[in-house]
């Protein structure tokens, strides 16, 4: 299956594309201070090309589908479910919680972690899962949390959990996309908005 995954939910436009032939992905990932929506179909075309293929060989999309910037959900997501639509293939959303939980399954971690990704101003988003056997299943919500409470969360959580970091790049969304798409139902394609709209803390 060829599966095309886009991570616009930060500063840089990260794209990846497994063959499903065994190989890693080919991926392309770039800043620019164009937006992400002036550059989207451009920067797929050049990582198809690499690859001698074409949009219509695709068999599927995956976009990010946060937590991060609310344009840049909303770009990622549109880019993906309109490309699908108009190839008459499925297209699919994973969180970056997901994709980094997936990852350190894969790589052997086991029990209880919270992934943990910067937001915005010492701002930090939450979530843990279980990982076991290769696999990461959520064993709470996802949060936000504002940057006033974020070091007391973040120990709180810490007692619960092993902590996980990293770097998420679109190739990180393929495996958990390649699970939903193997699935009998599959979700919409939905975005994750955890940061509430016109934040204030109280005074």
């Amino acid at each position: 299956m060829i599966v095309l995954a886009v991570d616009t939910t930060g500063e840089r436009l990260s794209f990846a594309l497994g063959r499903g032939d065994g190989r890693p992905p080919l991926t392309r990932s770039s800043f620019s201070k164009r937006p992400h929506d002036e550059r989207l179909f451009e920067e797929a075309g050049r990582l198809l090309r690499a690859a001698g293929l074409e949009r219509g060989d695709l068999d599927a999309l995956v976009a990010a589908s946060g937590p991060g910037r609310f344009t840049g959900i909303r770009v990622g997501l549109t880019f993906a479910t309109m490309l699908a639509s108009a190839l008459g293939v499925p297209a699919v959303a994973v969180t970056l919680f997901e994709a980094l939980a997936h990852r350190e399954a894969l790589a052997g971690g086991a029990g209880r972690v919270c992934v943990v990704l910067p937001a915005f101003r010492g701002e930090l988003f939450l979530q843990e899962f279980v990982l076991a056997r290769g696999k990461a299943k959520p064993a709470a919500p996802p949060r936000w949390i504002d940057a006033a409470s974020a070091g007391k969360a973040e120990a709180e959580a810490g007692r619960r959990a092993r902590l996980l970091r990293g770097e998420v790049r679109a190739a990180d969304l393929l495996g958990p996309a390649l699970v939903r798409l193997g699935g009998r139902r599959r979700s919409p394609a939905l975005p994750l908005y955890l940061k509430p709209a016109n934040f204030q803390r109280p005074a």
